[in-house]
């Protein structure tokens, strides 16, 4: 991979190995750190190229824990976890923390040039047309922040792509699948992970308008529309509702 000058990694790792290896697999210089202080003391100016999250730091310490103050300092750079648990149940939380892609141990050079170009290429293409509009509602694409009537809302990566793919549909429906490929790319999702990302999603969509409803419609997909007076807004609306209440999306499984 070319280096890219004045770019840099950050590795939150306890194994300095595992952060040679990325460093000589990228051929960027990679800082690893593994304690939060170290990574408070870093200028938010100097923001990295990327991001890798160990999940088991050692004496009970996980990385996922270190995600939400680095997308605070970094708010664009990609977070990619980088772990030995390979489960469906790392996977979910990796993603649920905000991280955009995870990579198994060992590392292997070539995954991980192509894992990490991929999530620079997403993020280049997610800044092009810093800006999308639908219905009165405005996302930002590039700091990932929405807005409308009541206020604005900073959205994690996930959520921010599946908005911007509803938003580009302008009103029509998108297939769960394709809202999985946009938002995760090529790796494989739980419908329960999907599901957690949508229910988070629609609660920071109701913050800021009122108009505004992601809607379900069973055996079709996800739309963005208007709230209106007919049956199926009705459905979206007492679907949302139930879900609020219980905290389970299963309620959408039919999706």
């Amino acid at each position: 991979m070319q280096n890219v000058q004045d770019g840099w990694v950050l590795v939150v790792e306890d194994d300095p190995v595992v952060a040679k290896i990325i460093e000589k697999s990228l051929n960027i210089p990679a800082v690893c750190l593994i304690d939060p202080q170290e990574i408070e003391n870093l200028s938010p100016r100097r923001e990295p190229l990327g991001c890798f999250v160990d999940i088991h730091l050692g004496q009970g310490r996980s990385g996922l824990d270190f995600i939400p103050a680095l997308r605070r300092k970094w708010p664009v750079s990609p977070i990619l976890v980088v772990t030995m648990d390979g489960s469906d149940e790392a996977l979910e939380q990796a993603f649920f923390a905000g991280a955009e892609d995870l990579i198994i141990k060992p590392v292997k050079p070539r995954e991980l040039i192509a894992r990490f170009q991929t999530r620079l290429l997403t993020l280049q293409k997610h800044s092009q047309g810093a800006s999308l509009s639908f219905g009165g509602l405005n996302l930002d694409k590039e700091h990932r922040i929405v807005s409308g009537p009541l206020g604005r809302e900073f959205l994690p990566p996930i959520e921010s792509l599946m908005l911007a793919s509803l938003m580009a549909a302008r009103g029509t429906v998108v297939p769960k699948e394709t809202l999985k490929h946009e938002a995760w790319g090529l790796n494989a999702v739980s419908d329960n992970a999907f599901h957690r990302k949508l229910f988070e999603l629609r609660k920071a969509v109701q913050s800021v308008s009122a108009d505004i409803n992601i809607r379900s419609q069973y055996g079709r997909g996800i739309v963005l529309d208007a709230y209106g007076s007919g049956d199926e807004e009705k459905v979206g609306e007492e679907a949302e509702a139930v879900a609020s209440s219980t905290g389970r999306e299963e309620f959408f499984d039919g999706v």
